[in-house]
């Protein structure tokens, strides 16, 4: 050890050392077992470079003895508390105090720059220093047509990013039964494809499904790879995440009991949705592929087998014997579903209390016990089938999707000037569904060690930057954000011109008007202290044909915009509870504003993800606070590739230079509502 001591960068790295005890024996003993001091060295750069193998290049469950094993292996990529340990940035700066060459950290492209950017808070210092503030209608009006040129609304360039898969080459499957499209899902899921009005997939469909299912190449475990799926709002990311499971899960048949084929396959995949309403709109995606089966078998209970169970918010209730049950979601689930639904989907908050609930009702176990043991040891009052649910639902979680992950995360903008967070704290403030995907995959590694499978995380949004991908490599404990998860997009972001990217930000045949509120705006409501933004929204109606919308009130608030509206006569006026209520009746045209004409009024974040397919104004009063807001509101139209959507920005004469700012970022041009007239919007329902 003589030499070992005489090389200045190996006492550095044994002066780390003892913070790594579980390792110092194998490295004593492989240090001894060399004679050079460059392999010794080597030995002790790749043990503290990688915190879940040892120095010999294996797992440390088998560097040691069968409790220890175990031991080191929970103590790998994340401790109890759900902290990062040995990330890549703590091991980067280490190498580099003890003397070793790393290389350099390379710039981010172009397009992640782009992306984070759209988070950034439109204020003052983000606007252009060459627009000013406009005090008066005619400035605003200057500035607005001066900056943003316009185009024809009847002539829209051809569909790039939503275009069906056959306009893009000659469609395979005519001639083979088994394919959709190009994509191999068998005969009886193109029938059921076909038949729910999916002819052909999208392009991000068609990438999504192999990447979904591509397995990682490490020998051991054998797990999936995660996947982060950016495509502009309309593009089919929802089927885009759902077919590769649904193709693959175990589903009831039809010769079998129902009850007896999906037991398996009970929670196997749980999708987080920002709101319950998301939720719903999944579940009848679902449904709308798999029929609902009743098992009428022999001794059966004419029990419907549902595919996809959503959580409701419930507090203890009292169960069939009149006593309360501290397991309020999981008896929702047994009284709904038998056997368990393959998905369950709900809000961050509703599934911890599911997990919470799990890991109440399974029986106690010490940390060097496997948790798997029988449901019969359950405590006194239990009902025996809630640890058995708990059980199923523990053991079979192989998949966690987040839908509109930007937003469930909370994701911002970078800060280059903040100080980066010293080793051994976590962040002091994190979102629910942040929690949760922590959680959920340190649970994976407990089951992976007894050899359960390992959890695999998806993720889809319109709006993808630098920002999101680095706190899916900070939760999952990867290197880089390549390692994390493999990013998916069938559209231009990702190219070298920039308005190639911009350009896929948004649909092709989405159109973008605004509507500058003058200063007389005056009107004969009642109602006090109304806003000057309500009264040009009235005017903007009048301007345009009685088609569907949704209106996002911003500052003036749902309520008071309802209240508005229903005093100004419009009797159509519907809230976010009425998603679910619309049909295809929706989707005629209508005569007159104010009598037949449905008009959402929804809150901007609880906005996210919904398709209404029949909108096809959508009126935003204000300018959103940042570019990935505006995408994400505007995107609530314009959903179907052969349909003409209108996003109409009602705004103050003040707010001019921050709606200029956000076309900038997303690259797209706009025309005076004043100035247009009529908009005729192409009629059509979206299958």
């Amino acid at each position: 050890m003589s030499e070992v001591a005489d090389d200045g960068r190996t006492q550095r790295y044994l002066q780390v050392l003892p913070r790594r005890p579980s390792i110092s024996v194998a490295l004593c003993i492989a240090l001894l077992s060399q004679t050079s001091i460059h392999q010794r060295t080597d030995i002790l750069v790749s043990a503290l470079s990688s915190p879940s193998k040892d120095s010999f290049g294996s797992n440390r469950k088998s560097s040691g003895g069968g409790g220890g094993g175990a031991s080191s292996t929970r103590r790998g990529r994340n401790n109890h508390n759900g902290k990062s340990f040995g990330s890549k940035n703590q091991r980067w700066f280490h190498q580099r105090k003890a003397g070793v060459t790393v290389s350099k950290r390379t710039k981010p492209p172009q397009w992640e720059r782009e992306g984070d950017d759209l988070y950034a808070s439109i204020s003052k210092s983000q606007i252009n220093s060459t627009l000013s503030i406009p005090n008066t209608w005619d400035e605003a009006m200057e500035m607005l047509q001066q900056t943003m040129e316009t185009h024809d609304p009847s002539t829209l360039p051809p569909t790039k990013t939503s275009a069906p898969l056959d306009t893009l080459q000659e469609d395979p499957s005519e001639d083979k039964p088994f394919l959709w499209g190009g994509l191999s899902v068998g005969p009886i899921w193109k029938a059921r494809l076909q038949t729910a009005g999916f002819q052909h997939p999208t392009p991000v469909q068609v990438q999504a499904f192999d990447a979904i299912l591509q397995q990682t190449k490490n020998n051991s475990p054998i797990r999936r790879q995660n996947v982060v799926i950016a495509s502009p709002t309309g593009s089919g990311k929802t089927l885009a995440y759902l077919l590769p499971f649904l193709t693959t899960l175990t589903m009831p048949s039809q010769k079998k009991t129902a009850l007896a084929s999906t037991a398996s396959s009970g929670g196997t995949v749980w999708i987080v949705t920002p709101t319950v309403e998301l939720a719903f709109q999944i579940q009848n995606v679902v449904q709308s592929l798999l029929p609902v089966l009743v098992d009428n078998t022999k001794g059966g209970s004419n029990t419907s087998c549902r595919h996809v169970h959503v959580l409701q918010s419930s507090q203890s209730r009292d169960d069939d014997s009149g006593t309360t049950t501290p397991f309020p979601l999981l008896c929702q689930i047994r009284d709904n579903h038998q056997p368990p639904p393959a998905i369950i989907a709900g809000t961050p908050k509703l599934l911890l209390q599911l997990r919470k609930e799990i890991k109440n009702a399974m029986p106690s176990t010490r940390r060097n016990q496997t948790p798997f043991t029988s449901a019969d040891d359950a405590g006194d009052g239990v009902d025996p089938s809630i640890p058995k649910l708990a059980k199923t639902l523990h053991t079979n979680l192989e998949a966690v999707i987040l839908d509109e992950a930007d937003r469930l995360l909370q994701t911002k903008p970078i800060n280059k000037n903040e100080s980066p967070i010293p080793m051994g704290r976590t962040i002091p403030t994190i979102s629910s569904a942040h929690d949760l995907l922590q959680k959920l995959v340190l649970d994976s590694s407990y089951r992976s060690s007894y050899g359960g499978t390992s959890l695999q995380v998806v993720c889809a949004s319109a709006t993808v930057g630098r920002s999101l991908r680095r706190q899916l490599m900070d939760i999952l404990g990867e290197p880089s954000m390549d390692k994390a998860a493999i990013l998916v997009t069938a559209d231009l972001r990702t190219k070298k011109h920039v308005s190639d990217r911009k350009a896929s930000l948004l649909p092709d045949n989405l159109q973008h008007a605004f509507y500058v509120v003058r200063e007389d705006s005056t009107g004969s409501c009642d109602l006090p202290q109304v806003s000057p933004l309500l009264h040009g929204l009235e005017k903007a109606t009048d301007l345009l044909d009685p088609l569907p919308s949704i209106v996002f009130p911003g500052p003036v608030g749902v309520e008071k915009a309802k209240d508005f509206l229903e005093q100004q006569g419009f009797q159509n006026v519907r809230g976010l509870a009425d998603v679910g209520s619309s049909t295809v009746d929706d989707d005629h045209p209508t005569t007159d504003w104010k009598l037949t004409t449905p008009i959402y009024v929804i809150k901007e974040r609880l906005g996210r993800g919904l398709d209404l397919c029949h909108v096809k104004y959508v009126f935003l009063l204000g300018v959103p606070s940042n570019a990935a807001s505006y995408a994400h509101l505007a995107g609530r139209t314009a959903r179907q590739h052969d349909q003409v959507g209108t996003c109409i920005t009602v705004l103050d004469p003040s707010e001019a230079p921050q709606l200029v700012t956000v076309a900038e970022k997303l690259g797209f041009t706009a025309k005076s509502l004043e100035n247009i007239h009529r908009v005729v919007v192409s009629q059509g329902y979206r299958s």
